[in-house]
């Protein structure tokens, strides 16, 4: 019998114990041992990232670092599959992950060598055969897999039909729709959440869909309370009937992460959902979003609520109608908040200094306040208050009115922390 390496010896720890950080950090240890600091840096990283909320120093701070280098680039030639088979972002906690496969024949082919040489968690699927998907459904490293994105299906029956069928996806707890304007799709989300895979999924993404989505929302109840944590609609086609629906659906009140993209809301849809059920929300994206209403007092419901406090991270970047909202509800948010994103939505006169004033400032971590036009008052805001003690980021690029002599003043004040 050939004898293993240390290298195969600790590979195969970490694929019998892919949720257990312990065997990872040996493995990092072993690499820096072997000559490779700077990858043995990238996989400890990479797990304190996976365990960090989105909103503390460290991830910001991880966000500052080139795409390339938060991609791992440099150690793409690790991987033991092709580099036309991965996404743009491979490793998780230090190791392969993602994988991307033009055809489910491929993944009957080849996945039982692929789950053998690494800790793969997370597929992103294309088009199949109802046949090649039930196969694929009784593959036994099903059971590691703990995301998937179907990334080329309008409707993805087969695989989620499949999926929901598997006592082997017990694992799961991710899914992303990139196309989910195909028929029949509230009908596999009702069939996905009367099964037991349904109620065991913490994420759960739409993009691209038209249309009403009263029908979707209501599908998501189909198998009585959710464990959703995380729950995303990008670009689908939002009326009042289905807004009013999820604002009194007991989906939200699990929900710990709520996010619109590239969407329109009226005042009411908007308000009846940021109004409802959202006990534990802590992280709130807004990005894209266009809001139409004529009280500037709008928010402040919102941040009145009793649930408001938990909110880390509100992220209204590149939305529109929101100028005369922001500061009343500046005014008005908790000490809990940790990351504001505020990216060029033309920020109204007085809202810097708004949210210098506000008694969340001193605690926050990362400010993004680029491309709104802003000016040297809004710098002698900045000057005039004391920085923030964990700020890794305060971000004010594309505000070309602030003068040199003002962006000198900002970069010795706040440091490396500023963008400017």
């Amino acid at each position: 019998m050939p004898v293993m390496s240390d290298h195969d010896a600790l590979l195969l720890a970490i694929l019998e114990n892919p949720d257990d950080d312990a065997p990872r950090l040996v493995f990092a240890d072993y690499v820096q041992e072997s000559g490779d600091d700077d990858r043995a840096a990238f996989i400890r990283d990479q797990i304190e990232l996976a365990k960090t909320p989105d909103w503390e120093p460290f991830a910001a701070r991880w966000r500052r670092r080139a795409i390339e280098e938060q991609a791992g680039d440099r150690w793409r030639s690790t991987l033991p599959w092709h580099d036309s088979w991965s996404p743009r972002h491979p490793f998780r906690r230090g190791l392969g992950y993602a994988i991307k496969t033009d055809a489910v024949r491929h993944l009957l082919e080849h996945g039982d060598a692929l789950f053998a040489s690494a800790p793969i968690g997370e597929l992103h699927l294309p088009g199949g055969s109802m046949q090649e998907y039930e196969e694929f459904a009784r593959r036994p490293w099903l059971s590691r897999v703990r995301s998937v994105r179907f990334w080329s299906l309008a409707s993805p029956n087969f695989p989620v039909l499949a999926l929901s069928a598997s006592p082997l996806a017990t694992g799961l707890r991710s899914m992303v729709f990139e196309k989910a304007s195909g028929p029949g799709m509230s009908f596999l989300i009702e069939s996905l959440f009367q099964s037991p895979i349904g109620r065991k999924l913490k994420e759960l993404s739409f993009r691209v869909g038209d249309g009403s989505q009263l029908d979707l929302v209501e599908a998501l109840e189909a198998g009585g309370e959710t464990n959703l944590e995380r729950l995303t609609f990008d670009n689908m086609g939002f009326d009042a009937p289905a807004a009013d629906r999820l604002g009194t659906s007991p989906v939200l009140a699990t929900l710990s992460s709520l996010e619109f993209a590239n969407m329109y809301f009226a005042d009411a849809q908007l308000l009846s959902i940021l109004n409802g059920r959202l006990r534990r929300i802590e992280r709130l994206v807004l990005r894209d979003v266009g809001f139409r209403s004529n009280d500037p007092d709008a928010l402040v419901p919102l941040a009145n609520r009793v649930r408001f406090p938990r909110i880390r991270q509100l992220d209204f970047t590149k939305s529109y109608g929101f100028r005369e909202q922001i500061p009343s509800l500046v005014r008005k948010l908790k000490v809990g908040l940790r990351s504001l994103r505020l990216a060029g939505i033309r920020l109204g006169e007085g809202t810097v200094g708004a949210i210098v004033d506000s008694t969340f400032w001193p605690f926050l971590v990362e400010l993004d306040l680029s491309h709104n036009d802003l000016d040297d008052g809004a710098a002698r805001a900045l000057l005039a208050a004391i920085p923030p003690k964990e700020l890794v980021t305060l971000d004010l690029r594309g505000n070309d009115a602030i003068s040199s002599g003002r962006k000198t003043e900002l970069r010795r004040q706040y440091g490396e922390a500023i963008l400017i």
